[in-house]
């Protein structure tokens, strides 16, 4: 028998940028593919499970405590072993017909009925009795359920032991981003085990990876397996890993990579690598009952073998087409909702021709699209998981908003000077008659604010959440006010004091870092635009009766924000949705209502004047995206990866939906108190 059973050693040592190493045993299988096929491995404690569409011999022994199944290794598709060998081949510019030579195929098998492979060899022979090896093929999987298929040498016999070199193409740890390339170094695995893979940057390793046996290999027949079961810990290689992981991050702060989008043809993903798994399936049949419910408008659904299904509405609507590229959509979908939805986009599992359009498409049918409805989920475990959602962020205490603020706002200002105007105002523009200019309609809005409040000279005016310093600027220069812009932002701060002194106004100007609660003087007039969304339900009574406190009698207040549905406030607070956990960490929406009855409940003020932006703000985000998607390429250099672009256009359209069906609002809103009356807390 040429197939070999080892007790093996696997060593990772981490050298840059911190030292760490681990080791431990595993059992790794040599096997010989003529054996495989011809099922002379086949035994009490070993079985193969084959490939639909194989023309192997088509034997099911039934569960084994060690197995292999076909399904698990390199493309999907029909054929066994040896045609998806040849097919991987071809894919890296080899000639397929090497696959018909000999073979072996070192990897971990199955036990029992699972396997956390992070990598296998094959090893490619012209015939068993070759010195060389024609080529390898090393097939490296991650815990994404994505592989990835490195085809090492150009058909020429390597001796050896063996070298190759391949540039990193694929994410496989957190703590390593896409930079580098792997050093292999194979010994002939049919005489023994001890494989080498560095990770080299630079000409220097920072990781190396060795597995290698001290003791021969066994035939893997019933006695040598057998004699595994004394140790069968050696088997759970994963939790070995998390463990590690976890040491790494919390022991040894290494920092992690955001996973970036495969961007290889020889990446494997969901349906190219394997059928769904139970949960998938059974999540797909859920997903088929959820779309009957459409109402309104037309969906054609693409499933990821190509196949179209139509889901028509009763009622006329957008025409809006979904194509699923990966299985895992379907479990996520149904059990996350729309924040699944959403990650599901970001990970690439999901595309469409027009992502606002089909955002809109939901938002319209969202009343019969209930997930939890239309699979019966208990509305007690339903509040649980919302719950669990919203676990780990951050209230909105002083420290806490600060935080919340920076992860959002301190991305970098280069980021936001991709897709905002000049003076990186970053809330609903106004667009008179004629104007499309960006630019011109964020000054029109802040000209619309101005004549709310009657500014002029000598007003002392105090802007709560400056930001980069667009309307405290505009305010002093067209009208001589002095402006007190604050904000929580360090980076917001350094850049509005730079653009003032710029413009020669830092005499009328002062950008302070500081939160609003902290401010004790009195102003004439008081601002805040798109900044109470940051709030938090439990801080609005807050924020309002420190507007009240700050306000000089006499004087006014202007706020613009955005708004949620009334209908839909008590239940959105009380959920997690996905702007709220990838965009807006500790942000929340709130309800005109819910606006009103807080300024009725704890200021004396009174609301003098209320107007609604909506068609403005899609007006907006569709500039906004149009500018962010044209500087793609300057993202990119910038440094952030796919993921992190398809995230924020996945944002973007979101927003943009939400406005076009009034699931969402955005308002501009003048308050004052009554003649003669002082603050409440007065």
């Amino acid at each position: 028998m040429k197939s070999r059973f080892y007790d093996a050693h696997l060593l990772h040592e981490r050298l840059a940028p911190v030292k760490h190493e681990f080791r431990y045993r595993m059992p790794i299988f040599v096997f010989d593919l003529n054996e495989l096929e011809r099922g002379l491995l086949d035994g009490p404690l070993f079985g193969r499970r084959i490939a639909r569409g194989s023309s192997a011999r088509r034997a099911d022994a039934g569960p084994r405590l060690f197995s292999l199944k076909e399904g698990n290794y390199l493309h999907a598709g029909p054929g066994g072993l040896r045609d998806k060998l040849g097919r991987a081949l071809a894919a890296g510019g080899l000639d397929r017909s090497l696959a018909l030579g000999c073979v072996r195929l070192v990897t971990t098998a199955r036990f029992p009925g699972g396997a956390f492979n992070p990598v296998s060899f094959w090893f490619v022979f012209s015939h068993e009795t070759a010195e060389r090896a024609a080529a390898v093929v090393a097939e490296v999987n991650n815990t994404f359920g994505e592989k990835h298929i490195y085809v090492l040498g150009n058909g020429k016999a390597k001796s050896f032991p063996a070298r190759f070199t391949a540039t990193k193409r694929f994410h496989v740890s957190p703590f390593n981003d896409m930079n580098g390339e792997y050093a292999f170094r194979f010994a002939d695995p049919r005489s023994g085990l001890d494989l080498a893979v560095d990770l080299v940057r630079e000409g220097e390793p920072i990781l190396q990876t060795r597995l290698w046996a001290e003791e021969p290999g066994r035939p893997p027949d019933t006695r040598s397996l057998a004699r595994f079961l004394l140790h069968p810990q050696r088997a759970l290689t994963f939790p070995r890993i998390i463990k590690q992981a976890v040491r790494l991050y919390y022991g040894k702060k290494l920092p992690v990579h955001t996973r970036p989008m495969p961007s290889s043809p020889l990446t494997l993903r969901g349906a190219d690598t394997a059928r769904p798994d139970l949960v998938s399936r059974l999540a797909r049949k859920a997903l088929t009952r959820l779309l009957q419910r459409i109402r309104t408008g037309h969906l054609t659904l693409i499933q990821p073998d190509g196949r179209k299904e139509l889901y028509p509405g009763r009622d006329p609507g957008p025409a809006v087409e979904l194509s699923i590229r990966d299985p895992r959509f379907y479990r996520t979908l149904v059990l996350s909702g729309d924040i699944g939805f959403g990650e599901a986009y970001t990970s690439g599992w999901w595309t469409t021709p027009d992502l606002t359009e089909l955002l809109r498409f939901f938002s319209l049918n969202r009343e019969y699209l209930r997930v939890t409805d239309a699979l019966s989920i208990p509305r007690p475990l339903v509040s649980l998981a919302n719950r669990l959602r919203r676990l780990g962020g951050r209230r909105n205490t002083r420290s806490g908003a600060r935080e919340n603020i920076q992860s959002h706002y301190d991305l970098g200002d280069e980021l936001f000077q991709t897709f905002l105007d000049p003076s990186m105002t970053y809330s609903c523009a106004y667009f008179p008659d004629r104007v499309t200019d960006l630019s011109r309609a964020q000054e029109a809005k802040f000209r619309k604010i101005a004549d709310k409040l009657d500014l002029g000279p000598d007003i002392r005016v105090l802007e709560i959440g400056s930001g980069w310093g667009g309307f405290a600027l505009y305010a002093a220069q067209r009208f001589g006010c002095r402006v007190d812009g604050i904000t929580i932002s360090p980076n917001q701060q350094a850049h509005s004091r730079q653009r003032a002194l710029d413009l020669g106004l830092e005499h009328l100007v002062d950008f302070r870092l500081q939160d609003y609660r902290d401010v004790d003087q009195t102003y004439d007039r008081i601002v805040s635009i798109e900044m109470i969304e940051a709030l938090g339900h439990a801080y609005h009574k807050a924020f309002f009766a420190t507007l009240d406190r700050l306000l000089a009698s006499g004087g006014s207040v202007c706020l613009q924000f955005i708004a949620i549905h009334d209908q839909r406030y008590e239940a959105y607070r009380r959920e997690g949705d996905w702007t709220r956990k990838h965009i807006f960490p500790g942000g929340l929406l709130p309800s005109l209502t819910r606006i009103t009855e807080v300024v009725r409940d704890t200021t004396n003020l009174t609301v003098l004047d209320l107007e609604s932006l909506a068609p403005h703000y899609a007006r907006t985000l569709a500039l906004w995206q149009q500018s962010f998607r044209d500087n793609e390429a300057r993202v990119a250099e910038l440094g952030y990866d796919e993921t992190f672009r398809r995230k924020w256009d996945y944002y973007l359209s979101y927003c943009q939906a939400g406005f076009q069906c009034r699931v969402i609002d955005d308002y501009q809103m003048v308050l004052a108190r009554p003649e003669g009356a002082g603050p409440r807390s007065a």
